[in-house]
């Protein structure tokens, strides 16, 4: 049996879709704030490995982002480093596709 999978929305095809993940390095006791500030940011979307029990995952999130340039992705990097308590963000992942081949559908065999 073959199932068609969607990729993504549709976009306008002239465009490209990058998607980057960051890790982000914090001082622990500004991590709730870190983190609103984070999920208010267009585009970008934070995750933590918070299981409710202080340790060293306190001090780091990831974020992951999705936006049409190059560029924008410097500048959340920019605005991060920005933040107080933010010690350091690094780029852990970058993928670029024209968004026409990103809302191509997929045959997948089952």
């Amino acid at each position: 049996m073959h199932g068609v999978i969607p990729i993504l929305a549709e976009t306008p095809s002239k465009q490209d879709v990058h998607i980057a993940s960051l890790v982000v390095q914090l001082r622990p006791e500004s991590r709730g704030s870190i983190e609103r500030q984070i999920k208010s940011m267009p585009h970008c979307t934070c995750y933590s490995d918070k299981a409710g029990v202080e340790d060293e995952r306190d001090s780091v999130l990831v974020v992951v982002m999705e936006v049409s340039q190059q560029g924008d992705i410097n500048r959340v990097i920019a605005d991060l480093n920005q933040l107080v308590d933010v010690l350091n963000v690094n780029l852990v992942y970058h993928y670029c596709d024209s968004a026409q081949s990103m809302t191509d559908e997929l045959e997948v065999a089952q």
